[in-house]
């Protein structure tokens, strides 16, 4: 997972887009434990490497590999 210039998708039908996002999210569940594999191998304690995984597992739904053309997320305005 990196930041660079987003890809964006051009608009597709409702079926398309949750196949899509379905696949990126498969993506996102293989790239998260390699994640904290890595952090374990450059130092971080195993108890921490475990609740690193714990975390990421929890919040999967939070990550993303890239961004798309997405509705704006509705909210209450910033004081």
């Amino acid at each position: 997972m990196e930041c660079a210039t987003p890809e964006i998708y051009p608009k597709t039908s409702v079926e398309d887009e949750a196949e899509r996002r379905c696949t990126k999210q498969d993506d996102v569940q293989a790239i998260l434990p390699a994640k904290a594999a890595e952090a374990k191998t450059r130092g971080l304690a195993p108890a921490e490497a475990m609740r690193l995984h714990d975390l990421f597992a929890k919040h999967i739904d939070v990550f993303r590999e890239d961004l798309g053309d997405d509705p704006p997320v509705e909210g209450e305005p910033l004081e």
